[in-house]
């Protein structure tokens, strides 16, 4: 998705951004040296290799005093005073980590040039924080002895948070990679709405991604409860979506819900809840769309479906619906029927 073959890092600062107690925000006073060679191509596959899919978002222009966008719009202005625009970043950043769970850590802000994106080439504003310290052992050769010795740093394959900014549709919020790798919800949402200010790009990725994502939750809060879905009804719905998903190149809104719910009452149950999920995630999801087949991909796990029975069995469903049927016996004890062909 992006090529970085003649990309070239300008300029870099690196702040630390103390919020844990007993931490302090600390600015660095001038811009680190990059004048290595193999830091530079480390460099280089830290910012930009693991952004691989197409899923791009903007900043929320309506967002009253979007601080980052404005120093984003700086910055390109004049990328000569990355530095006070970067202490202003990090600032930023620590005034808005409130949430205790979100942790002290390096933040690192560059600016590159020449970044092949979607054939554009195009100036970058990369905007990374590392949280985590690994272990690793550099090994020194002195005359005929080698020295060992145990150091702590980033690893540039991993990456906690990320945001790269590149300089193109300025007036609709920039086109912007956003990586967060938390484990909890709340500490996605910190960095991706509270600091950085983005929104959903109205665009095919993230109206399929959408589409997904809704009808799993509606399964999940209103199909479960109001019309007694077991994961068998589940998994039938989600193997019927993946298929219209893989088969119709254009979406269409009342199609897809007729095709995978089949009953009246369901789609206009989902119907309403499509509002609901769309107030909820400030974003609209359309009714035609292009279908995009890396947010298929990339939504994978919500078709994989495991029917978990107590602690004594997983089983894995992969569709047909008809092939396993549900009851409970004379005695109580509840059952699945699995039907099959052959072992394979």
């Amino acid at each position: 998705m992006i090529n970085t073959l003649e990309a070239s890092i300008e300029k870099l600062c690196a702040h630390y951004v103390g919020i844990e107690e007993g931490d302090n925000l600390e600015l660095s006073a001038s811009l680190s040296e990059l004048n290595n060679a193999s830091l530079h191509t480390s460099l280089l596959q830290y910012f930009f290799k693991s952004f691989t899919l197409a899923e791009f978002y903007s900043f929320d222009t309506k967002k009253e005093n979007n601080q980052i966008f404005g120093l984003a719009k700086l910055i390109f202005d004049a990328p000569s005073e990355l530095l006070e625009h970067s202490r202003s970043i990090a600032q930023h950043l620590h005034n808005s980590s409130q949430h205790p769970n979100i942790k002290s850590g390096e933040l690192i802000v560059a600016y590159a040039n020449n970044v092949l994106i979607e054939d554009e080439m195009l100036e970058a504003i990369c905007i990374f924080k590392s949280e985590k310290k690994h272990d690793f052992i550099r090994i020194e050769q002195s005359d005929e002895k080698y020295t060992l010795e145990s150091l702590q740093g980033i690893l540039p394959s991993h990456i906690d948070k990320a945001c790269i900014i590149f300089n193109t549709e300025q007036g609709s919020g920039y086109k912007i990679c956003s990586i967060d790798k938390s484990n909890t919800e709340k500490n996605a949402q910190f960095w991706q709405k509270d600091f950085l200010g983005l929104r959903f790009r109205d665009d095919d990725f993230h109206n399929t991604k959408g589409y997904i994502e809704a009808t799993k939750q509606f399964i999940d809060d209103r199909m479960k409860p109001m019309f007694n879905t077991d994961k068998g009804d589940e998994v039938g719905i989600l193997q019927r979506s993946k298929s219209f998903l893989e088969q119709e190149e254009k979406f269409d809104a009342q199609e897809y819900t007729k095709e995978i719910f089949r009953d009246e009452k369901v789609i206009e149950e989902f119907n309403d809840y499509k509002q609901e999920y769309e107030n909820l995630n400030n974003r609209e999801l359309k009714d035609s769309f292009s279908v995009n087949m890396a947010a298929v991909k990339n939504q994978s796990r919500v078709f994989k479906s495991v029917l978990k029975l107590d602690k004594n069995f997983h089983v894995y469903i992969h569709g047909n619906r008809n092939m396993i049927s549900k009851g409970r016996d004379e005695d109580g004890r509840k059952f699945y029927k699995l039907y099959y062909e052959e072992e394979v």
